[in-house]
């Protein structure tokens, strides 16, 4: 992922995390994460409608677990 789409992703969020909402001023020890909505290892793209804005603590909660996605879906 590149430099831009980072950029892009921060933007939108608000520099929030899109999970629980939190600030990235409210994070000032650890900087807030682009993650894969869908991992890269079950298909999921580097595509900013696949990517948010997330604090350590919900990207390491969610991992890469995709046990709440619909297979013909996709939602």
């Amino acid at each position: 992922m590149n430099a831009a789409t980072r950029s892009q992703v921060c933007r939108r969020a608000d520099f929030r995390c899109e999970y629980c909402g939190l600030h990235q001023d409210q994070s000032p020890l650890a900087a807030l994460h682009v993650e894969h909505i869908l991992p890269r290892k079950h298909g999921g793209s580097d595509d900013s409608d696949n990517l948010a804005l997330a604090c350590i603590d919900c990207n390491l909660h969610k991992g890469s677990n995709v046990a709440g996605y619909d297979p013909k879906t996709g939602r």
